[in-house]
């Protein structure tokens, strides 16, 4: 590639004159990559502006060998973006949740920025519920990340597992998350299935209830007419009458306070 700098011109002179110079190469090879497109695009991308400082920087690259660098100029900065377009997406939306410190990619390898894009996916839909920015993707390699519910599951309330989107920020307040949809979805439907078997136990307590006051009911009704027909007929004198209808009145009552 044609070179515009003046170092990278020079370079390109010495090497001619000097083709077996691995330093000579080295420094070839280092103005070539910085001076590519992808390097600069690389450069740009915002989500990348920590972990370039950190690997990708003039200095950085200038301490790998010629082999090394190589590598990394033709085959690993030409897919980071790639890569980490990916791993956002999948915090997102995806199963990025699932990743650890052992998951972090080696930036100066392609194979192993190539096994982590196999690793991860994102789906389409509702997404994740997540506060790790762009620009710290990195984040959810982090142990300290919070990647799921169960240290707050008791502490939720019914309007928490309602709108799970206001409360999970408010009980991991000042710590960073990524919490899958999938767990939230089971949170809901756990809810929702306590919640019909609740109202099933609530409606057979009705059942009962209304069963039971339909015997007492009835029960009083039998005991009235008794009192009523022996009145009438006069089968029982006037003190036998009163004693049965005490007796009734104490039976009855008994049912109702009792049962």
């Amino acid at each position: 590639m044609a070179l515009k700098s003046a170092t990278g011109k020079l370079y390109m002179l010495l090497s001619a004159c000097l083709p077996d110079n691995d330093n000579i190469e080295k420094r070839l090879l280092l103005e070539q990559i910085t001076e590519s497109k992808e390097y600069r695009e690389l450069k740009s991308y915002s989500p990348m502006k920590n972990v370039f400082l950190k690997f990708y920087s003039k200095q950085k690259l200038a301490a790998l060998s010629t082999d090394e660098l190589r590598e990394v100029g033709y085959k690993t900065i030409p897919n980071v973006i790639f890569v980490v377009t990916n791993i956002i997406n999948s915090i997102k939306y995806g199963d990025a949740w699932k990743l650890s410190l052992k998951d972090i990619p080696d930036f100066y390898s392609a194979e192993s920025l190539n096994a982590l894009d196999v690793k991860i996916k994102s789906v389409s839909g509702s997404g994740n519920i997540t506060n790790i920015k762009d620009e710290n993707f990195m984040a959810v390699f982090s142990e300290k990340t919070i990647k799921s519910l169960d240290s707050i599951k008791a502490d939720l309330t019914v309007s928490d597992i309602e709108n799970m989107s206001a409360a999970i920020p408010k009980h991991l307040k000042g710590k960073s998350y990524c919490i899958s949809k999938n767990e939230i979805e089971e949170i809901k439907d756990s809810f929702d299935s306590a919640n019909i078997e609740l109202e099933k136990y609530n409606q057979s307590l009705r059942y009962g209830s209304f069963v039971l006051l339909c015997r007492k009911l009835l029960l009083t009704s039998i005991c009235i007419l008794l009192l009523v027909a022996m009145a009438t007929s006069g089968a029982v004198g006037g003190i036998g009458l009163s004693v049965f209808a005490l007796i009734e009145l104490l039976i009855v009552t008994v049912y109702w306070t009792k049962v």
